[in-house]
């Protein structure tokens, strides 16, 4: 099987980024009515599911792709970028689930934890979708000087 072109390559990048930051949109929802005690464990828990499942969509499809070599950093930095929002999304599940369990401290400490690391991996997030858009708009303007 033949691989993409760079341009292919940065295209799917930033849809799958485009994709990613909705889900980040989600979670930091669902995260900020928890700690405001604004939404039921079971809405919560649903919602973090939906979002996993999401996650994992996206990564699966993105894993697939055959990016030219040189573009194999930057796909890792994409799939490193997933796994982390995958870890945040494990973190509040298990603080809904220690809440389930009547462990009302540990509940807080996690569900403390994922907004720290939700706002440590927002930046990181955004660093990663700013390089993917700066490239694929060098790319856009090298192909229409070419013309």
């Amino acid at each position: 099987m033949f691989g993409m072109t760079e341009r292919q390559f940065l295209k799917r990048s930033a849809k799958c980024m485009d994709e990613t930051g909705g889900l980040l949109l989600l979670l930091k929802e669902v995260i900020d009515r928890e700690l405001q005690e604004k939404i039921s464990k079971s809405k919560a828990s649903k919602k973090l599911d939906i979002i996993r499942k999401q996650i994992e969509s996206i990564f699966y499809k993105f894993e697939k792709l055959n990016p030219p070599s040189h573009c194999n950093s930057l796909k890792q930095k994409i799939l490193n970028v997933l796994i982390k929002m995958q870890e945040i999304v494990l973190i509040n599940s298990e603080s809904l689930s220690a809440a389930k369990n009547g462990l009302d401290e540990q509940s807080q400490d996690k569900l403390k934890k994922s907004k720290e690391k939700l706002e440590i991996f927002r930046k990181d997030f955004y660093e990663v979708t700013k390089g993917v858009n700066v490239l694929l708009l060098k790319k856009k303007k090298g192909k229409s000087q070419k013309t």
